[in-house]
């Protein structure tokens, strides 16, 4: 299902941009909110829109690009499968967007109930120039691809439902609650192309009161109350790329509880501050959090992100992935120059009579390898240095291949080691068992009668 949100709700928000429906949409919250209205009940506790007509994928998608890494770095290029994964995904939405709006499609609603939780369902509303058959199809296509599964739709007035059938069957006779919030909550969401509310009931949040009296938020717990009594309601309105902007607000009872919403928010925003986890991910965690603090606003706390903000703030959660994207590409590629090396070595013996190179310079050169293979990305070496321990001197054609023949120098990656081994394949190890390894290389050299050799060597 979680598939089923990132698309329909996320993902139709990464594709090429449309031309606008034509017909009479409804366009203002209070229109939205009546539109909605009729699949709300007493159990609903959050509402999506999602204007497919607004959103600039093409947009979207040359920002989501600039955050990842260069092709051109080969330490930081991201694996060509997940390129080819996205590049894949920007058409297909690309597509299906096209189709939606062609069929008269403009308004997706996804409706969150705590009757089909972890599901929800969708309401397309009908214009008077929709192709309905056109729509009905393209939802199967998308639940399909999505797996979703028993699928159900069904036309109910002007609006299409679709989700899991018993959903579709349920809202059938649903019966709708009286929700004034709606339409607060929508005009709250500032008119984006992306809206998501929350509405919770009062009966959803004395049941949250009943089973999480306290929150753990710094040295004194509060009050749950503070919590409940502090959300009215919630809304966050995303504006599409080129112009991205993002709104969020928060609908309190009174001044009052908004006052101490605020509190718990800036309490949990000073835990975030000081969490040595996050400031080791996050160089700039103290700026972040200053652009994720809200304001209060009589009895509403709300908070605002322009577009340079964003960027900056998508930067900083892009970098640990970047980080990691370059890490896994360096130890891919020191093992791969291990191997290398590896048969650099093989080489060398058949054309000496089973004797190894006197070092590994010697093995690259009469293999005619570029010498820059003995540097290992992660190392910061320079090409002219070798990165790497050589333990095979002493070693001769057709010894055990359990020996080592050459492992990551200490230093070369933080917590992991690379071993070539005498039949070519290379180990990747934590650091801290490399004394096991050598331990057990030595065993075997004192049974071969070859002098042991420490760690280091």
């Amino acid at each position: 299902m979680k598939r089923y949100t990132a698309i329909i709700l996320t993902g139709l928000l990464l594709g090429a941009a449309a031309p606008a429906a034509t017909g009479q949409a409804p366009s203002t919250p209070a229109q939205y909110a009546q539109t909605i209205a009729p699949f709300v009940d007493d159990q609903t506790f959050a509402v999506a829109r999602l204007d497919v007509s607004r959103v600039d994928i093409e947009a979207i998608f040359q920002k989501l690009w600039g955050f990842l890494p260069d092709p051109s770095d080969s330490d930081a290029a991201l694996p060509e499968d997940v390129t080819v994964a996205l590049q894949t995904a920007q058409l297909l939405v690309a597509q299906w967007q096209q189709v939606f709006v062609q069929a008269g499609g403009r308004d997706i609603y996804g409706v969150y109930s705590m009757n089909d939780v972890p599901y929800f369902f969708v309401a397309v509303p009908l214009s008077a120039q929709a192709n309905v058959p056109m729509i009905k199809s393209w939802l199967a296509t998308v639940a399909k691809a999505c797996d979703i599964g028993p699928f159900g739709q069904e036309r109910i007035g002007d609006v299409l439902v679709a989700g899991r059938k018993e959903t579709v069957e349920r809202v059938r006779s649903l019966t709708a609650a009286n929700r004034p919030e709606l339409s607060a909550a929508f005009a709250g969401a500032g008119d984006a192309a992306i809206e998501v509310l929350l509405i919770p009931t009062r009966d959803q949040r004395r049941v949250i009161e009943e089973m999480l009296p306290s929150l753990p938020l710094g040295p004194q717990p509060l009050p749950s109350s503070t919590l409940t009594r502090g959300i009215s309601w919630a809304s966050l309105g995303i504006k599409s790329p080129p112009a991205l902007a993002i709104h969020a607000a928060i609908q309190s009872e009174d001044a009052a509880s908004a006052e101490a919403l605020q509190g718990v928010i800036g309490a949990a925003l000073g835990l975030a501050r000081t969490h040595p986890e996050l400031r080791k991910v996050f160089a700039n965690l103290d700026r972040m959090i200053d652009m994720l603090t809200p304001v209060q606003r009589a009895d509403r706390i709300v908070l605002d992100l322009e577009s340079k903000e964003i960027d900056v703030l998508l930067g900083e959660l892009f970098r640990p992935l970047l980080f990691e994207v370059r890490r896994e590409n360096q130890l891919a590629q020191c093992m791969n120059r291990l191997r290398s090396i590896g048969s650099a070595i093989l080489a060398y013996q058949e054309g000496h009579q089973g004797q190894s190179p006197p070092d590994l310079k010697t093995a690259l050169k009469e293999a005619d390898i570029n010498e820059a293979v003995l540097v290992c990305p992660a190392s910061g070496d320079a090409v002219g240095q070798v990165s790497y321990v050589y333990r095979g001197l002493d070693l001769k054609a057709g010894c055990p291949v359990e020996l080592i023949l050459a492992y990551d120098r200490p230093g070369n990656h933080p917590n992991m080691v690379h071993v070539l081994f005498v039949d070519g394949h290379v180990e990747r190890t934590p650091k801290d068992l490399m004394q096991t390894y050598i331990e057990k290389d030595n065993e075997i050299r004192r049974r071969n009668q070859l002098p042991e050799k420490p760690l280091g060597q």
